[in-house]
Parts: C-alpha cells; structure tokens; sequence
C-alpha cells in the first residue's frame, strides 16, 4: 500500500477487538515511561505482547510509510492511549492529512452493545 498510495489518496485502518495498556515499570527516583496502547490479536498474550498484539509503535511505523491522509478508528479498550498528541504527531510529521478516532480514554474502557456483541463506537459507525 505504501508503494501505491498517492497524496490525494486516503488510507482508513479500523480496528475493533480488545485492547490491553502496557505501562512499563519504572525504576525508583525516575520519571514513569508513557504506557502503550495493544490492540490484541486472537492468539494475545499480554506477557508476549509484542509479539501476539500490534502495539502503538508498530501503527505508527506501518502507517507512517504510507504518504497519502489517514483515518484510523480504534474501538477497543484503552484505544485513547494510541489518540495521543505524540501518536497523531509520529503518523504524519508533515502535520497533514491524519485522524485519529478513539472509543474511550486511555485507561477506560471501551462498552458493548448488549444484543449484537459490536462495542458502541462500531455501532455508531455502522
């Protein structure tokens, strides 16, 4: 995709599953490390997680080498932790052409709708 897309092009990446926050421990007398957003794949595991999840890093570094406008829609848990500024800043550096839409805050979590098993923001979506 990356080779194909065109600047007037635009690229949307949904993603609607569950999602994990990472907050990496932090040695005493230092400042806390941000937290990572992990959209979990089927086989996740939170211990692996780099390995079983797509982590905000890897979003960032797959979409970013797409230069054309970007929607992304994260309807998980925690999803806020990928809308951070510095998230959207890394997408496009040329501060052109990128959205992010987030089902919840960093640390919420993301509801479902009770009938059909699709979390609200997929709902509203569809």
């Amino acid at each position: 995709m990356a080779a194909k897309a065109r600047p007037q092009d635009i690229v949307v990446d949904f993603l609607s599953g569950h999602g994990d926050f990472i907050q990496p421990k932090t040695e005493k007398g230092l400042e806390p490390k941000p937290g990572v957003f992990i959209f979990c794949c089927p086989d996740y595991d939170r211990k692996e997680h780099n390995k079983t999840g797509i982590s905000t890093d890897l979003l960032v570094e797959k979409l970013s080498k797409i230069r054309c406008r970007k929607l992304v829609l994260l309807d998980a848990c925690h999803s806020g932790e990928a809308a951070s500024a510095d998230l959207v800043r890394r997408l496009a550096p040329d501060a052109k052409g990128r959205t992010v839409i987030a089902a919840c805050r960093p640390q919420a979590q993301a509801s479902e709708h009770e009938k059909d098993n699709h979390a609200l923001s997929t709902n509203a979506l569809l």
